[in-house]
This record gives C-alpha cells, structure tokens and sequence, in this order.
C-alpha cells in the first residue's frame, strides 16, 4: 500500500524529499505587489529573492486556494493512492485546515475515506519537522491509522524558533490578523536600536523568549543553544528543519551552523535545511528564521552565552 503526503506551502523542505518521497505541496492563493498567482513552492518564483522583489507587508497576503483547485488536489491524489495523508499548518494561523474539511466531506466516500488531515499545531520549520517524521514513519510500514495518532501525540511537543529580520514587516502582518501584540512603537524602536526577538511557536501559541541586539547575533544564539541542547538531551525524532527567507549561503557559512551540522551528525540528527517558500516569507518578512525540533525539553534553556 502506498501513501501520498500534501503539505502546504508553508512547510519547507529540501526539494530532495519531494522527489524522493510521494510528497507533493497543496497550493497557496498568493497575491503579490497586485497580481494573484497559485504558490507551489515552485523554483518559478526564485527570482523574487534574487532580485528582492518584494514589497510592505500590506501589500502582500495570502489564502488557501479555490475550493475547486484543492478539489481536484485532493482528489487526484486519493485516486492514485491507497492513502492520503494532510498535514496543515497550525490551525489557528491558517485557514488551510477549515478550507479542506468540508472538501473531504463533499467528496465520495470511497475518496474521502482515504484522506486523514492533521493539524500540526506549529508554522514554518515546525510544520517541516512533522512532515519528515510522518514520512519516516510510513516508510518503517506503521499502519495509516498508528501513523496519525503518532503525529498526533507528538505535535504539540514541536517547537518552533523564529527570528525576524524585518519587524516592521511582521507588524503589519499582525496588524492583518488583528494581533495587538506587536505595537508600530515597540517594531520602530526595536529595527531602529537593532534588537531582534526570538520567538517561541510551541502547542499553538507564541510568545517572546528574548531580545538579542543584532539579528545575526540572535540566529546564532538560536543555532548555539540547540547545538548545546542535542549534547545533552534527546530529541523524540531525529529531525532538525531550519527555513531561511533568503540564500542557503547565509545559513551555511555561519560557525554556529557547522558547529550545529557536526554535533547532528554525531548523533544521527538530520537537519532539513531548506529555502522558505513565497508563503511563508509573506508572513515572517525577507531573511527571516526558523528552526524546528521535537523533543520534551525547552532547548532555549540550555543557552550559550
């Protein structure tokens, strides 16, 4: 029997996992600087980091796709397929989830009866690394129906680091949701002195860990005390996702990101590093972060100062 995973595009992974695995993206409605354009996470759309093509955040947003494109997704790949198996971003944060329950339920029973969604209670790398886990544990033949209760039990063990590099950027963004939280004083005053926050997205909530001067200063403090958390503790899989809004390079070529690599490797941890998608950077802003892992532990805890 085999099984299909869909994700939106908000969930970043190597392009080497779609080709290796029967995973494929659930598209984005994405509008862009006024035009309107379906988000499949494709190299089409690489020539907006390149070239930096973006513009305020008022001026971007976001939606699920149309009911009848996410139909036929849904229903191809149930046609194809023994299994299909959904996983959203958190629920709270997205519409995805609500756009594709009524779809399932308006499908046949003999199709809809293949499709299971989850709702991964994290965003970004979070998402991706509930994503990986799903596919490793398919591929060790766990049943559909384990599998699901499996990434159920985990889910809200996911935690997610993001720092931004553009808070005004993610002022207006909240400003869209109606979050109150991040106040046009607090994001000016913070880009203009150089304070970066690292964000904490765990079980479905945010909130502010720290306040680091300088966002390089605050990736590597992130990198750092995850590097020093997997040298003392497990993780509950042996997944690390990093997603970054701009060039790999700028990951890559940091000490803190190599120190990290080799202490995964020691250790069996593969870290998914992977370019965010359009989707993903329209919510966190350019050159933004995120790290996601599972494990029991608040991994900030152990931080290298």
């Amino acid at each position: 029997m085999n099984m299909q995973l869909l994700i939106d595009p908000s969930c970043d992974l190597p392009t080497s996992i779609y080709e290796k695995y029967n995973a494929r993206i659930l598209p984005t409605l994405l509008k862009l600087n006024g035009k309107e354009f379906l988000d499949y996470r494709g190299d089409q759309y690489s020539g907006f980091y390149r070239q930096k093509k973006y513009v305020s955040g008022k001026k971007v947003d976001t939606e699920p796709a149309p009911q009848d494109v996410l139909t036929k997704e849904l229903t191809e790949a149930a046609k194809a397929n023994d299994h299909v198996l959904v996983i959203t971003a958190c629920r709270k944060r997205s519409q995805t989830y609500f756009r594709i329950q009524p779809i399932i339920q308006s499908l046949q029973d003999t199709v809809a009866a293949k499709i299971k969604v989850v709702d991964s209670r994290s965003l970004f790398a979070g998402e991706s690394v509930l994503a990986a886990h799903a596919l490793a544990l398919w591929q060790r033949k766990h049943d559909f129906t384990g599998l699901r209760r499996k990434l159920d039990a985990i889910s809200d063990k996911i935690y997610c680091y993001m720092v931004p590099a553009d808070l005004m950027h993610v002022r207006e963004r909240a400003q869209k949701r109606g979050d109150t939280d991040v106040s046009w004083l607090s994001a000016a005053l913070a880009s203009t002195i150089d304070v970066c926050p690292i964000v904490l997205f765990k079980d479905e909530e945010n909130k502010t860990l720290d306040k680091v001067k300088g966002f390089n200063n605050a990736v590597d403090k992130v990198l750092n005390s995850v590097s020093n958390f997997i040298e003392r503790k497990p993780l509950l899989c042996p997944y690390l996702s990093i997603t970054y809004a701009g060039g790999l390079e700028e990951v890559t070529e940091r000490e803190s990101y190599q120190q990290l690599l080799q202490k995964a490797k020691e250790r069996h941890i593969k870290i998914l590093l992977a370019q965010m998608s359009l989707t993903s950077t329209v919510h966190i802003g350019l050159g933004g972060f995120t790290l996601g892992m599972a494990c029991d532990d608040e991994p900030l805890n152990y931080v290298v100062h």
